[in-house]
C-alpha cells in the first residue's frame, strides 16, 4: 500500500512537470537580415513604380517581409507580404503628378513572426499614367433622305435605310444622257455631329457599279443647290470594298484626329462607280464620341 502511494505521487509530479513544459512560450527568433545592405532601388514606369533589391543567395535571413506605403490618391495605407526570395515588386496605379512623395517601408520577419529592423525607401516617383480612349457610337435615326437621281424602274431610295440588305437603292441608269453628272443622296442626320461613321453594305447582286469614289458635303438644307460639287466637299475617300455584299465602315474624322470644327447635320453623299450611276444595299450613319480618360488630370486630387 505504501508502494502504491509512492507511485501515485511520482506520476502526479511527472504530469505536473509536463503541463509546465507545454505552457511555456516558444522563444522568439530574430531575423538576421540587414535590409539596409540589400540595395533597394526604384524604377519609375508609366503609372507604376518597380522596386528592386538583392537577396543573399544562401540565406535571406528572414521568413517573409512586409512592404507598407500610403497611396497619395486616397491616403489609404496598403500592406503587401513578400516572400524571402522575391527581388522585385511592381506598385500599380501610381501618378507622376504627386512627384517623389512615394515612400515604402520594408520589415523582415522570422519564422516566429518576430519583426526585425525596418528599412524605408523614400523619394520614389512615377512616370505619367497612360491615358485610355473609348469609342462610343450612337446610331442616328436618319430623319429624311432625298436623291437627285432615282432610277424609276428599280431600287427606290427607301431601300437604302430599311434594314434589309437583300434589296438596294439604285441611281439612274435608264437615261444615259442625264439627269445630272453627279448622283448623290442628301441626308438629314437629325442632329449636328462633329464625328461620324458611315456604315454601308454593298448590293448582294450585280458586281458592277458598286461605289468606288465617295465625297461628303456639308449642306445648309436638303436639296442645297448652292454646293460646288467639284470643290465643295469636306472629305473624300475610296469606298473600302467593291465586292458584292461587302460590309464597309468609314469614320471621319479618324479616331486619332480632332473632331470637325464645324458640325454637320445635312450631309450629301456623292458616289461614283465605273460610271456615274451606282447602287447600294444599306446605309447606317452613327454619331461617334471619343472619350479620353487621363489619370493624371481627370482624377480628384487626394486631400
Amino acid at each position: 500500500m505504501k508502494n502504491l502511494h509512492k507511485y501515485i505521487l511520482a506520476g502526479s509530479l511527472i504530469f505536473s512537470m509536463g503541463l509546465t513544459s507545454c505552457n511555456e512560450e516558444e522563444p522568439s527568433v530574430q531575423p538576421t537580415a540587414d535590409l539596409a545592405s540589400m540595395n533597394f532601388s526604384h524604377e519609375p514606369g508609366e503609372g507604376e513604380i518597380t522596386i528592386k533589391w538583392t537577396v543573399p543567395a544562401e540565406n535571406p535571413g528572414f521568413m517573409y517581409m512586409t512592404m507598407v506605403y500610403t497611396d497619395p490618391r486616397d491616403n489609404v495605407t496598403r500592406t503587401k507580404t513578400i516572400s524571402p526570395y522575391t527581388q522585385e515588386v511592381v506598385i500599380p496605379n501610381t501618378r507622376a503628378r504627386y512627384g517623389d512623395v512615394y515612400s515604402f517601408t520594408f520589415t523582415p520577419y522570422s519564422e516566429t513572426d518576430t519583426p526585425g529592423t525596418s528599412f524605408t525607401l523614400d523619394k520614389c516617383s512615377s512616370l505619367p499614367a497612360p491615358a485610355t480612349t473609348t469609342v462610343e457610337k450612337v446610331k442616328l435615326s436618319l430623319a429624311e433622305l432625298w436623291t437627285n437621281a432615282q432610277e424609276p424602274s428599280e431600287g427606290p431610295l427607301a431601300n437604302l435605310t430599311n434594314g434589309n440588305t437583300s434589296d438596294f437603292f439604285h441611281s439612274m441608269w435608264s437615261n444615259s444622257g442625264g439627269p445630272e453628272a453627279y448622283h448623290y443622296v442628301d441626308i438629314d442626320l437629325g442632329e449636328e455631329v462633329t464625328r461620324l461613321e458611315i456604315h454601308t453594305w454593298n448590293r448582294s447582286t450585280g458586281a458592277a457599279n458598286i461605289p468606288i469614289d465617295v465625297k461628303l458635303y456639308k449642306l445648309s438644307q436638303l436639296k442645297d443647290e448652292s454646293i460646288d460639287m467639284e470643290n465643295g466637299y469636306f472629305y473624300s475617300y475610296r469606298h473600302p470594298s467593291q465586292a458584292i455584299s461587302a460590309e464597309c465602315s468609314v469614320m471621319y474624322p479618324a479616331q486619332e484626329d480632332d473632331e470637325m470644327q464645324e458640325a454637320v447635320r445635312y450631309l450629301r453623299y456623292y458616289a461614283k462607280s465605273t460610271t456615274k450611276f451606282w447602287h447600294m444595299a444599306e446605309m447606317e450613319i452613327s454619331k461617334v464620341i471619343i472619350h479620353t480618360y487621363d489619370p493624371e488630370t481627370d482624377e480628384v486630387e487626394a486631400e
